[in-house]
């Protein structure tokens, strides 16, 4: 039944983005000028878990490679790499290829990023709201030619720990806004998945109809809970997915997904977790 589990997969860039159309157009259109040689517009995406927002970020710098085959950038969870050093570190090692000292300073990491950086670049920090302390924005803007895509959950939570130059430089870039997806969407995008990680005929339909109305708008939980009912299908040895295994499949899932986010805290993140 199952042919290519990494479909399933929380970084599979999918070949085509469902239901994101204007979305899409909103940040390429945002880095469109760096196909003209220029800086790119900064650019914030801004919506709840498993709305589209890093699959729809990737894909738009995958769309601009196909037209600046050589634009350097980079993509930075900021959840595992949350502050100054280690955003700079991977963007001095992914974003122009530097060997990087060891235990470099900051001042060294920014002077190898600019020294390196020819043309104008783009970097994607997913998770932007994780940052322990915002400085290392202001060290990007101050970066000739380089831009950002930032994403987070909510805007607020970004903003409450702005220093007021940061808050300046940031005011005016692009705001994207995603809402959750309708069932169609997600019913589509399972589609998707299954017709490229599955054999045929392995489900139904209606089977993903269900689990995209059970998953109420998230997309992450939606494709977690299609690949849990295929694994469980297939331990039966069974040829498709049968209606029965649905919602076992998305209670599964949920426990998967809630799980895999424990266990990527970090020492800052669980302390803030646990509170004062």
């Amino acid at each position: 039944m199952i042919r290519d589990g990494t479909v399933f997969d929380d970084d599979h860039l999918p070949s085509s983005i469902v239901g994101r159309n204007r979305h899409m157009n909103e940040v390429t259109d945002a880095l469109a000028p760096i196909q003209d040689g220029f800086r790119a517009e900064n650019c914030f995406l801004f919506g709840p878990s498993g709305v589209g927002k890093t699959t729809v970020a990737k894909a738009a710098v995958r769309e601009l490679r196909q037209e600046v085959l050589d634009v350097p950038h980079a993509y930075v969870n900021c959840w595992q790499d949350y502050t100054r050093n280690a955003v700079l570190e991977q963007l001095a090692r992914e974003l122009v290829g530097a060997a990087l000292p060891r235990s470099s300073s900051t001042d060294r990491l920014i002077d190898l990023i600019t020294s390196n950086l020819h043309g104008p670049g783009v970097v994607i920090l997913d998770e932007v709201d994780q940052l322990r302390g915002t400085e290392v924005l202001y060290d990007l803007h101050e970066i000739r030619g380089l831009s950002w895509i930032g994403i987070a959950n909510r805007e607020v939570d970004l903003l409450a720990d702005l220093d007021e130059r940061v808050t300046s430089r940031i005011s005016v870039a692009y705001r994207v806004n995603f809402d959750t997806y309708g069932e169609d969407a997600i019913t589509e995008i399972l589609s998707r998945r299954a017709r490229e990680g599955l054999g045929p005929n392995a489900v139904g339909e209606d089977v993903l109809a269900r689990i995209a109305r059970l998953s109420e708008g998230d997309a992450r939980q939606a494709i977690a809970a299609l690949w849990v009912a295929a694994r469980m299908a297939s331990r039966e040895g069974l040829s498709a997915i049968p209606g029965r295994l649905v919602e076992d499949a998305v209670a599964d899932a949920e426990r998967e997904v809630r799980q895999k986010t424990i266990s990527k805290l970090n020492a800052h993140q669980a302390c803030a977790l646990r509170g004062p």
